[in-house]
């Protein structure tokens, strides 16, 4: 096997950190040098956890964008605030955890409605590499479940459904709607050294590291003589002393104020459906004028991400629910089938915060046991949640600014002149959520959607066969560009209903096969 001798990675979430530790496991490279924008947190330590259950906020809350950083405009502006984490990690410091797979019918968009592209492979050829996701995640899950088809069983057994959950189940089993229990990251025992979830509730910060995040990788990764992360980095430019092959990464070290150029022999980008269209935007040059990858005029196009829709009822009398656990494991993929596609799919969870009382808020503000105690045993509101399938659109796209943030990036410029969805559709489905909560019997209905934070912003990079199509190969290369890799949310040809993360983390096992098949060859 021939090595080659330094690959350089572009971010330190999930996704660069698994192909460190793929790269460094498997004797890829001689040496991985990773660069990270952000600065560093100390998870799982339980004084901060006190400090956040009290009131403060978590140690990486200064990291997230502001609204100095960006600018979104269109007919759905974006408001990107709390979406995005930068430092070592990244945003699965803070992820709810959500991870299903997508269905067999979200890798056929095109063939099935028309719309957007087919992705260059299908769901079997994935399958394998979600079952080696969902083991790196530490995955709690319903093994029994086959839709879609599963090949190995999840790492752990499902996360129990809390009280709360009767209600919806009776209501879901009445209108014959299908429902399961929601696949999260939620360790079932301690081991590799992180703790076994104790349901605290506070999954934004964990005291025990009892659910996957970022920070975890690094036990390992820290442990190699041959790895490097890098701080405070941002990378301003990919380089490039001929057109089909980078050579270099010239980043900006803060610390020091000084532009500084890192040579490269492969160069992996991993740092988000956002940052990398503007990194191949920003390092035009001679060989590619209009910036890397972008001959076609695609790099930045076809944003989209899930559209977020709620609906709120009240019971009818005093209860006892309580959200035992703090975050979802009820949900339906009733409307995220076949038979939906054509509208645009729909994945339904019982909201986290259904029946929650905030107990450290309430005894800060100084209210007496008996106080508490009604708002314990009072009326309660019940809340379902959905994402979307958005629509795709060339127009829907992300660049630069030559403005910089307090990260010192460019400044993020988000311009989405066509709708994500059509209103119609939105209106059926916050229809149906409606009609559940009116199936069990709650009062003063209410409906909204959230923000566009960006939590689940894809396709800005998107994979095709060819470069008239998209921008990755099925290499996961730029095409046209030998040693140039993106591993992101941004090579998704389409985003379906369902959360991204456990596919980003798939796709990326399926690259290094491929990787470790071509150093093989070699």
């Amino acid at each position: 096997m021939t090595k080659k001798n330094t690959a350089v990675i572009i971010g330190s979430g999930v996704a660069g950190t698994l192909v460190a530790t793929q790269i460094l496991a498997n004797e890829l490279y001689d040496k991985v040098i990773m660069l990270e924008a952000g600065s560093e947190f100390n998870m799982g330590d339980y004084a901060k956890w006190l400090d956040f259950v009290t009131g403060g906020d978590a140690p990486y809350a200064k990291s997230y964008d502001s609204s100095e950083d960006y600018t979104a405009k269109g007919v759905q502006p974006w408001y990107i605030n709390g979406g995005r984490i930068f430092g070592k990690g990244g945003s699965t410091l803070h992820f709810g955890g959500w991870l299903p797979r997508f269905k067999p019918e979200d890798f056929e968009l095109f063939s099935r409605t028309g719309r957007g592209i087919d992705w260059p492979f299908k769901y079997e050829d994935l399958e394998p590499y979600y079952c080696e996701a969902e083991a790196y995640l530490g995955v709690s899950g319903d093994s029994l479940v086959q839709n879609p088809p599963r090949s190995k069983a999840y790492p752990y057994e499902p996360a129990p459904l809390p009280a709360v959950a009767e209600p919806f189940l009776s209501a879901f089993k009445s209108l014959n709607i299908s429902y399961q229990q929601l696949p999260v990251t939620r360790y079932g025992k301690a081991e590799n050294g992180h703790g076994k979830c104790q349901t605290t509730g506070t999954c934004d910060y964990c005291p025990v590291d009892g659910r996957f995040n970022g920070a975890q990788p690094f036990r390992y990764l820290e442990t190699q003589k041959n790895f490097q992360l890098l701080l405070n980095s941002p990378v301003m430019k990919i380089e490039m002393d001929r057109a089909d092959l980078v050579n270099a990464v010239t980043y900006y070290d803060v610390h020091n104020d000084k532009l500084k150029t890192l040579s490269a022999d492969a160069v992996f980008i991993c740092c988000g459906a956002i940052e990398a269209p503007k990194l191949l935007l920003d390092s035009r040059n001679k060989y590619w004028p209009e910036g890397i990858g972008n001959k076609n005029d695609l790099v930045g196009r076809y944003l989209s991400a899930n559209p977020f829709f709620y609906v709120s009822g009240e019971t009818s009398e005093s209860n006892d629910y309580q959200n035992e656990l703090g975050f979802p494991t009820l949900s339906s993929r009733h409307y995220d089938s076949p038979e939906y596609q054509q509208r645009g799919k729909f994945f339904i969870a019982m909201d986290y915060n259904s029946a929650s009382v905030p107990f450290a808020d309430l005894m800060l503000a100084g209210n007496d046991r008996q106080a508490i105690q009604e708002k314990v045993s009072g009326k309660k509101r019940l809340q379902l949640y959905g994402n979307l399938e958005p629509l795709p659109f060339k127009e829907n796209r992300v660049y630069s600014d030559k403005s910089r943030t307090k990260h010192f990036l460019p400044k993020t410029v988000i311009e989405t002149p066509i709708a994500m969805f059509e209103q119609d559709t939105a209106d059926f489905y916050v229809g149906e959520m409606k009609r559940i909560l009116g199936e069990m019997g709650l009062n003063d209905i209410q409906a909204g959607s959230y923000p566009q934070r960006g939590d689940h912003a894809a396709c800005t990079c998107r994979m095709a066969n060819s470069p008239e199509d998209g921008v990755v190969d099925t290499d996961f290369k730029v095409h046209n560009i030998n040693n140039l890799y993106i591993l992101s949310n941004a090579v998704m040809p389409t985003l379906p209903a369902a959360n991204v993360t456990l596919t980003l983390v798939a796709l990326g096992f399926k690259m290094m096969e491929q990787i470790k098949a071509e150093q093989k060859v070699k």
